[in-house]
């Protein structure tokens, strides 16, 4: 199964509240179905601030739900990476910690940890 991105979840939502196929958006775009499959699928890393104006104009999002469309961006990259440089030993613990245990997650789970860490 593919993994989706917030950010590839709500671009898919998109196109389909406007009834509009991957093919046609991806020529509205410029870009190739193939790269907006891997966009949305979280195969391809977070897309650019002129991207995401391109795809708020074609779907005439404006202020806070393009802020959002932005934020989801933020939070779609495939591989995050955290720079631990000039923390404690437990920062680098619970970083490595997370990063062995959240692949192993079922959906509950993280659904649970995003709610605390939220807090």
């Amino acid at each position: 199964m593919a993994q989706r991105t917030p950010f590839g979840e709500r671009l898919q939502a998109l196109r389909a509240e406007r009834g509009m196929s991957l093919k046609q958006l991806a020529e509205k775009l410029a870009v190739s179905p193939a790269y907006l499959s891997a966009l949305e699928t979280g195969q391809r890393g977070v897309p650019n601030r002129r991207f995401l104006h391109q795809i708020c104009q074609i779907f005439a999002i404006i202020w806070d739900e393009a802020d959002t469309l932005a934020a989801l961006a933020a939070q779609s990259n495939p591989k995050p990476m955290i720079d631990m440089r000039g923390k404690s030993a437990d920062h680098l613990r619970l970083a490595n910690l997370l990063a062995t245990k959240i692949p192993q997650m079922n959906e509950e789970a993280v659904v649970q940890w995003l709610k605390e860490l939220r807090r």
